[in-house]
């Protein structure tokens, strides 16, 4: 029986997709870059692309190496295969309301990072695999993305003065620098480090703190660097506060990084699962900290929910054709329902925890969580869906007997 409620709703979501994809495509176009100019090329490199195109249009990048550009309007760049760029990625001053994507294009030297930066509308980062900056932002929701930090950079994420979602993604803080002549080593760098009045929700996402550089001094006595916390978090007392919300679905982890090791000094100390120092609040469920417990400081705050925060995971990839799984974590008993819209938006609710995040255009009852604590979605992709194209899914559960609700984080299916 529930094998046929799945085939059924797979089959109504995507009856439904046609309505959503066809409110778009009368606007939209799509722009083909190719560094080899093959058949069907509009352009041999990304910024003259840019320049072309509208908001809302589409660049599709094929494989290659590309010049660094800037975005700042309402536009998706969309590698297909390995596409890299000589210099940082910029994404700036994009205007409220415009949604701007970035995936599967990231910089070619680990010197280089990608930076979003004074964006008033939303930014969406797949598939990345760089060193990501974002200072004072108010909507970026990064998914599936690894970083590298790059040698200046000790943070593989940081989040400054901006609202933030990571979902699926690992982030490893630097390694510290090894010392020599008796020189001490340096301390590794955080996973993730969010400062200012941000607030960053972190599902389903590792942080891993850098390792501490060794001291290799022999006739002296040099002290190694303590590995980076896998996240930390600080704010001012005025100007507002840090708020984190960390859902780990059960395989979320905040982890120091280790010491460096001194054979003739002193070894450096294993890094801080998390440390929060100083007006932050951050609510946890689901994750895992390794060595030891969270460490706050400074008045900083940390509440274990009670009941299991849900979770929203995006299995396989959107592309035309295909079949993927939406897959829900949340509490077994309470009841679901699946929303579904083309529109992103951050719009608060009294009482529940995390935001609604899509601008609702159907909704789908999934009954009642198993004791598993999962249910599967399989959601098809028309054959014709066009390129570039986007989804937003965002769970909603509700306790029977106690009427609480709680949402979970966004999945933003970029058609590809």
């Amino acid at each position: 029986m529930g094998n046929a409620v799945l085939s059924k709703l797979g089959r109504c979501a995507s009856a439904s997709l046609v309505g959503v994809f066809l409110h778009s495509v009368a606007w939209c176009n799509t722009w083909i870059v190719d560094v080899n100019n093959g058949a069907g090329a509009h352009f041999t490199d990304i910024p003259p692309a840019i320049a072309a195109a509208l908001p809302g249009d589409v660049i599709l990048v094929r494989a290659g190496n590309y010049s660094a550009f800037t975005l700042n309007s309402g536009l998706s760049v969309i590698g297909q295969g390995l596409v890299r760029t000589s210099g940082n990625i910029n994404l700036s001053s994009t205007p409220g309301g415009a949604v701007t994507a970035l995936c599967e294009v990231q910089p070619s030297s680990r010197l280089n990072s990608i930076r979003v930066t004074g964006c008033a509308g939303t930014v969406l980062l797949q598939g990345l695999a760089a060193a990501v900056v974002i200072d004072a932002s108010s909507d970026v929701r990064l998914s599936d993305c690894t970083t590298s930090p790059a040698p200046g950079m000790l943070q593989g994420l940081r989040v400054t003065n901006s609202r933030a979602q990571i979902v699926q993604s690992d982030f490893a803080g630097a390694n510290g620098v090894d010392g020599t002549n008796c020189g001490d080593g340096t301390s590794g760098g955080a996973g993730v480090q969010c400062l200012g009045p941000s607030r960053v929700h972190f599902a389903r996402s590792t942080a891993i703190g850098g390792r501490g550089g060794d001291a290799l001094g022999v006739l002296c006595v040099p002290f190694a660097g303590d590995g980076g916390s896998g996240l930390s978090a600080s704010a001012p007392f005025t100007g507002g506060r840090l708020e984190l919300i960390l859902t780990g679905g059960g395989v979320g982890l905040a982890q120091g990084g280790a010491g460096g090791v001194a054979p003739g000094g002193f070894d450096g100390f294993h890094g801080q699962s998390m440390l929060l120092s100083q007006n932050v609040i951050a609510w946890t469920s689901g994750m895992g900290y390794v060595p030891s417990a969270p460490l706050l400081v400074g008045g900083s705050t940390l509440i274990v929910t009670p009941t299991e925060e849900p979770t929203l995971e995006l299995i396989g990839t959107p592309s035309p054709g295909a079949v993927v799984t939406l897959r829900l974590r949340a509490a077994p008993g309470v009841a679901a329902r699946l929303n579904l819209g083309a529109t992103p938006i951050v719009q608060p609710q009294s009482n529940i925890l995390v935001e609604s995040l899509v601008m609702k255009q159907r909704s789908f009852d999934r009954g009642l969580v198993p004791p598993s604590g999962i249910i599967d979605t399989p959601w098809s992709f028309q054959p014709g869906a066009p390129l570039g194209k986007l989804l937003i899914f965002q769970a909603k559960v509700t306790d029977p007997a106690s009427g609480l609700t709680q949402k979970s984080n966004s999945i933003e299916a970029i058609v590809r």
